[in-house]
C-alpha cells in the first residue's frame, strides 16, 4: 500500500548449521511510489536458519529475495547480514 513499513522475514525454513547467500532486490532509502519510484538496491549478504532480516520498504515499496546455498568462495566473500 502507500504506507512505508518495516518487515521481517525469518529464515527458520532453511537447513540448520549451513550458510546461504540472500540477494535483496529492495527499496532505495528515497525510493517513494510517486516521487521516485525508479530507486531500488540491490545487496548480497550470507544467512543462516537463525537469521531474521529486517526490510524496510518504502511507501508504495516492495522487496525481491532470492536465496542459494553459499560456496566455499562466497562464505568468506560476502558479509553476514547483521540487523
Amino acid at each position: 500500500d502507500e504506507n512505508k513499513r518495516e518487515v521481517q522475514v525469518n529464515f527458520n525454513f532453511l537447513e540448520p548449521k549451513k550458510t546461504y547467500v540472500v540477494t535483496i532486490y529492495g527499496d532505495a532509502p528515497d525510493a517513494h511510489w510517486e516521487t521516485n519510484p525508479m530507486a531500488y538496491s540491490i545487496q548480497n549478504y550470507t544467512v543462516t536458519s537463525k537469521t531474521i532480516l529486517k526490510l524496510k520498504l518504502a511507501a508504495g515499496g516492495g522487496a525481491a529475495l532470492t536465496v542459494q546455498p553459499a560456496t566455499p568462495d562466497q562464505s568468506k566473500k560476502v558479509k553476514p547480514y547483521r540487523n
